[in-house]
């Protein structure tokens, strides 16, 4: 693509179209930006970038392209699309995203992208984990956080992309071509953005249009139904069955890709990367990798020294016979569920903004047995107090200080009783956190800090 030519539009001027801009701004024919809040465009433009006070001041004839931020409606929910889609729908100036055009520029690197509604962010950092461990020249961007054009610009075959990819950027992303891409699961998400589950579905499904090789969870009916329909080479990763793929049994990764399978890793020997829903993050890594012909005992290898994301079930610290497990990650009753799946004798610390249907979920959990207590913080701690009281010993601590407190002497006295043997003392909220800290990020290292008191 020569950009010198290009007359090109960025929308959505947050972290990827500030990133696609500056990239943009001295290589284009013409550079325009907009941002739907006023101040940040005026913002914009004292970092050197064209005013417009009305989009409608722009000759969309003119344009060639449109990069768009994958957060703005353009297609549903219909009364919410922004009239800049209609306007290029109009005048057939295509959208893309900011990764199609980094492709576009970038071709000879090696991509791998990931997506799926569960699990995305921890298989794309656990790809990128092993191949950094690999020596490989690797780089990770898209969804994760990483604006793709703060990357550098890639000339080889052997410089490696790993992209989480949501369901916004694959619709926006027509031409980019993927070594390896992952489907791991789908379940209803964004369901407004796509006009229903169908939508949804097929919006996932276009990674099967960018890749080579497939790699696929094998228990979800929607990746199934997606994977009879590709056809290139698939990889199916269980973790119930024997597959022509990557499967787990009595805890072993098992690799049967090749001529007869053989198991490379034991799961239960894992320090970290802890429960189900990791065994298959895991298998869909050690797939994709393979997929890209490196060893798969080096990569066995890299998956233990893996120790997981920030606040997703992050092993902080084990004292005695406490470990101390932030999963200040889990937002809402569903996000706590699988680390309740994982750990045993828990003493749950849950609470701040509550989401609809509260704590309901965990009821199934609240048998005095998996769940041993709760101690609540935040705004709607009390709420959430009076429902769990009836099933499981609770507690209103208010404050994160003194619940960790309250939770470590319950979980203390319960083991010197010998009630149990050891305890895992898990923050795992189920709520928002914007009542008592900036974000969840904040309210677990918060919990980190606190937990460093105890030796």
């Amino acid at each position: 693509m020569n950009l010198g030519e290009k007359n090109i539009l960025v929308v959505g001027m947050g972290k990827t179209g500030l990133s696609a801009a500056n990239y943009l701004k001295d290589k284009c024919k013409t550079l325009h930006v907009w941002d739907d809040n006023e101040k940040r465009r005026k913002e914009l433009k004292k970092l050197g970038f064209d005013y417009l006070k009305e989009i409608t001041d722009l000759n969309f004839k003119e344009l060639d392209l449109i990069i768009w931020s994958p957060g703005i409606p353009h297609t549903y929910p219909k009364k919410d699309v922004s009239p800049i889609a209609t306007l290029a729908k109009k005048n057939k100036v295509p959208l893309m995203s900011d990764i199609n055009l980094f492709y576009l520029l970038n071709p000879k690197a090696t991509y791998v992208g990931i997506t799926g509604s569960n699990g995305k962010s921890t298989t794309t950092a656990l790809v990128n984990h092993i191949l950094k461990e690999l020596g490989k020249e690797v780089y990770i961007g898209g969804n994760f956080g990483v604006p793709v054009f703060d990357l550098p610009e890639l000339k080889k075959s052997s410089q490696i992309v790993v992209l989480e990819l949501s369901s916004y950027q694959l619709e926006l992303s027509p031409d980019l071509k993927l070594k390896t891409g992952a489907l791991i699961n789908i379940t209803p998400d964004h369901l407004n953005r796509h006009g229903g589950m169908k939508g949804y579905v097929s919006a996932k499904e276009l990674i099967t249009r960018m890749t080579d090789t497939l790699v696929y969870g094998a228990e979800d009916e929607y990746t199934k139904e997606i994977a009879k329909r590709f056809r290139g080479t698939k990889v199916p990763v269980s973790l119930l069955r024997k597959v022509k793929g990557v499967f787990i049994k009595d805890q072993k990764l098992i690799n049967n890709t090749t001529v007869a399978p053989r198991a490379y890793l034991d799961l239960s020997e894992l320090k970290y990367l802890k429960g189900e829903h990791n065994a298959q993050n895991i298998g869909i890594a050690f797939a994709l990798v393979k997929a890209l012909n490196f060893c798969g005992r080096r990569t066995a290898k890299a998956i233990s020294t893996f120790k997981g994301l920030a606040h997703r079930q992050e092993f902080v610290k084990k004292v005695g016979k406490l470990t101390f497990i932030n999963d200040s990650k889990a937002t809402n009753a569903e996000a706590t569920i699988p680390a309740l799946k994982t750990y045993d004798n828990i003493y749950l610390i849950a609470g701040g903004m509550a989401k609809e249907g509260g704590i309901e979920n965990l009821k199934p959990y609240m048998d005095g047995k998996k769940i041993r207590g709760m101690f609540f913080i935040g705004r709607d701690g009390g709420e959430l107090y009076s429902y769990a009281k009836d099933f499981v010993p609770s507690v209103k601590c208010g404050k994160l200080k003194k619940a960790v407190s309250v939770a470590v002497k319950t979980a203390l006295k319960d083991i010197k009783t010998g009630a149990i043997k050891d305890a895992t003392i898990l923050l795992s909220p189920a709520c928002a956190s914007w009542d008592q800290f900036d974000s969840f990020e904040h309210r677990g290292d918060t919990f980190k800090e606190l937990v460093k008191e105890y030796k």
